[in-house]
């Protein structure tokens, strides 16, 4: 199927023009962008955010791959929520994909997804069909999706955290997502992390407001 998608795409002039729009569409989006085949799910291709998120070292690595074949079915983050969202992640894909096929319409998605490093991220997902001019037969499906955990409120993120991982381990993932992990010679508790968060930019520990809790976080990170 993969070389019938390939000849389409190269033989059909509208698509052969659609399919190099979408090449460097997929190739310079600073977000996850893919293709894939349209009947069996494997991927065409792939983008180097897309790999990085999922561990790989090339966008070879993917193509020809289903959801089901991705190395996230290897993960193990010692998490029940965690083993629970990778057994059904494959299957949500596929059901938005087959969505795509059987409307022939854009489908969006917003939900929390896995990095290969373990960390929870929120992705706004769009997925459109490519289709044949001349027979309307769905050729493939492009996958665009943006990450926006870092436009969520932090007492989100902690509590999305939460969610999948036990207390600590929650608290710990989070920071070295915010790449403030090195600044704490002790893992915060679940209030200093709250407290830590609550803290206005102006603001210092010399504040009546928590003032205990903030001098300890203070004290941690020296």
């Amino acid at each position: 199927m993969y070389a019938e998608v390939k000849r389409l795409l190269e033989t059909n002039e509208p698509l052969r023009c659609a399919n190099s729009a979408l090449s460097d569409l997929i190739e310079e989006s600073p977000y996850i962008a893919n293709l894939k085949d349209a009947q069996t799910q494997k991927y065409i291709q792939d983008n180097l955010v897309d790999v990085k998120c999922l561990g790989l070292e090339t966008v070879d690595t993917i193509v020809g791959l289903t959801d089901l074949d991705c190395i996230f079915s290897k993960w193990d983050f010692g998490s029940p929520a965690f083993e629970h969202w990778r057994q059904n992640e494959a299957e949500t894909v596929k059901k938005l994909d087959d969505q795509v096929k059987d409307t022939q319409c854009p489908v969006t998605n917003q939900r929390p997804v896995f990095s290969s490093e373990g960390f929870v991220l929120i992705t706004s997902t769009i997925k459109l069909p490519i289709l044949s001019p001349h027979t309307d037969k769905k050729v493939a499906i492009l996958t665009y999706s943006q990450d926006l955990t870092l436009q969520k409120n932090l007492f989100d993120l902690l509590e999305l955290y939460r969610k999948y991982y036990p207390e600590q381990q929650a608290i710990k993932q989070l920071l070295i997502y915010l790449d403030i992990d090195g600044y704490f010679a002790e893992l915060p508790t679940l209030e200093e992390m709250q407290t830590l968060f609550s803290i206005p930019q102006e603001s210092d520990c010399s504040d009546e407001i928590s003032n205990a809790l903030l001098c300890n976080l203070k004290d941690n990170g020296e």
